[in-house]
């Protein structure tokens, strides 16, 4: 029904409001985006052949991040400095060495996943320039391991995850929300495990934002 009423759409330059007794015509440009081969789609009756022409009318394929080296460095440079200006962060750029790094990754989730982790990294560092090891996951959970060490003592689990959860809000100054985004957690479950917390002794490194009812 849904393909129906947009090829009627496109066709007769009209829409029906809900609860309207008269078409209203409309004009309008369609940009259409997808990750799938509609051409299979319609092969197989799962897209509508008549609305996959009309939508048609001029293809651009974009290729994959991993295939567009030379956009990574600019995508890359927009995202920080637009969550430099977001999270009110003093960052200067990226290290030349990150920018290779960044260079040499596969990119299987294309730019969606070079803007996380180039927002993970614009809340995380400490230093004036993005490094390799804020971009690197594998530095990133060495670091987290290393803010949940005590002296040699051995920690269970869920002391672990506390730890890192309380190391997460230290660095994003309380904030809930850029917190969940640096432990790649949802907002959701980090209230969560903070509700946990507080039912037990309160911690020094909940800000008061933080304390706050639930």
């Amino acid at each position: 029904p849904l393909q129906a009423k947009l090829l009627r759409v496109l066709q007769e330059n009209e829409i029906d409001r809900v609860g309207g007794s008269r078409p209203i015509p409309v004009d309008i440009r369609v940009i259409a985006t997808t990750n799938r081969k509609l051409e299979e789609s319609v092969q197989k009756g799962e897209f509508r052949e008549d609305l996959y022409y009309r939508l048609n009318v001029i293809a651009i394929t974009l290729p994959p991040l991993r295939e567009r080296k030379e956009d990574i460095e600019l995508l890359a440079r927009h995202f920080v400095e637009r969550y430099r200006i977001q999270y009110g962060r003093s960052i200067e750029g990226i290290a030349p060495s990150a920018v290779a790094w960044l260079k040499d990754q596969p990119w299987r989730g294309n730019v969606r996943e070079l803007k996380n982790l180039m927002e993970r990294a614009v809340l995380t560092t400490t230093q004036a320039f993005i490094t390799e090891q804020d971009l690197s996951a594998e530095d990133f959970s060495a670091r987290a391991r290393q803010a949940t060490e005590g002296e040699g003592a051995s920690l269970c689990l869920k002391e672990m995850e506390r730890r890192l959860i309380f190391r997460a809000l230290e660095q994003t100054q309380g904030n809930r929300t850029h917190a969940a985004k640096v432990l790649g957690i949802s907002i959701r479950t980090l209230r969560n495990k903070l509700s946990e917390y507080r039912k037990g002794l309160s911690s020094p490194i909940l800000s008061e934002r933080d304390s706050e009812p639930l």
